[in-house]
């Protein structure tokens, strides 16, 4: 009996065979007739598809006679769809035209900043660099942009004007040392009014957490702020006024004037503190 079986099995194979039909070519360019590698040669309905190789040619196996739609794509080609009636083994190439596709305006932005505050920001010290550029028009004080920065407090002895005692986690006073361009501005007991620093001379300010910059002197333990001014040449006039409660009006006034020999430059700066008591 197992025979039996064997031997029908073997006489069926051939007619299975027989009954296949392979369609075969080649999938090129049609405007300088190129070889295309990788383009999908599909039987639209089934799962019937092979890939074209480096050639260009391709080999499709159709399980029986009868129409078919070929479908024949790839990247960069638009796709071509053919009806083809397979009786038998057949020869079929096709020539695909490139496509040009319109893809959506793509609108790149990009952070633009100095060279000097990218090397800054990866130096292997806990700091923080604070650009000025994006803080004017949206600060009124440098304690303000401070008290944004992570880690860093400011304590004002009094109302507005008043001496500022900064602290960087937890410490403050002499161990937090703070510089203008890179000079100490620290009173002897730690404490000044560093409002009094207009804004817009600010070129970007440098938050050390921790380690200080050997160039510094490592006079700060818990930290050191350095504030760097601008180096614009032309003239400058600034004006900024504060608010707060009792009447109290803080008026902030500054001024550059470059001169036409080389190395003057004249910088004023002039605040006046007022408020009223209310009884």
């Amino acid at each position: 009996m197992k025979r039996l079986i064997l031997i029908t099995m073997l006489c069926l194979c051939p007619l299975l065979v027989a009954a296949q039909r392979l369609l075969r070519g080649k999938i090129v360019e049609k405007e300088t007739s190129t070889p295309i590698c990788g383009a999908c040669i599909a039987v639209k309905g089934t799962k019937q598809q092979v890939l074209s190789d480096r050639t260009g040619g391709y080999e499709l196996t159709i399980t029986a006679a009868g129409a078919y739609t070929i479908e024949v794509s790839a990247v960069g080609y638009k796709r071509l769809r053919e009806v083809v009636t397979v009786g038998g083994d057949a020869t079929r190439d096709y020539y695909l035209d490139p496509s040009s596709t319109s893809l959506r305006e793509v609108v790149v932005r990009s952070s633009v900043q100095s060279a000097e505050i990218n090397q800054i920001r990866q130096s292997p010290m806990a700091v923080t660099v604070v650009d000025g550029v994006k803080l004017r028009g949206r600060a009124s004080s440098i304690e303000e942009i401070l008290t944004q920065t992570s880690g860093i407090k400011v304590r004002r002895s009094g109302g507005l004007g008043s001496a500022s005692r900064i602290s960087v986690h937890g410490l403050e006073g002499k161990r937090v040392a703070v510089y203008i361009d890179g000079f100490p501005l620290n009173s002897p007991d730690g404490s000044f009014d560093i409002n009094d620093i207009p804004i817009d001379v600010i070129k970007y300010i440098e938050v050390y957490k921790g380690i200080v910059p050997a160039e510094y002197g490592g006079d700060g333990l818990g930290g050191a702020i350095n504030i760097v001014t601008r180096e614009d040449e032309c003239d400058l006039v600034g004006f900024t006024q504060e608010l707060a409660s009792f009447g109290t009006v803080k008026t902030l006034v500054s001024g550059q004037k470059l001169f036409s020999r080389p190395g003057v430059l004249f910088n004023v700066a002039f605040f006046k503190n007022k408020s009223k008591m209310i009884i």
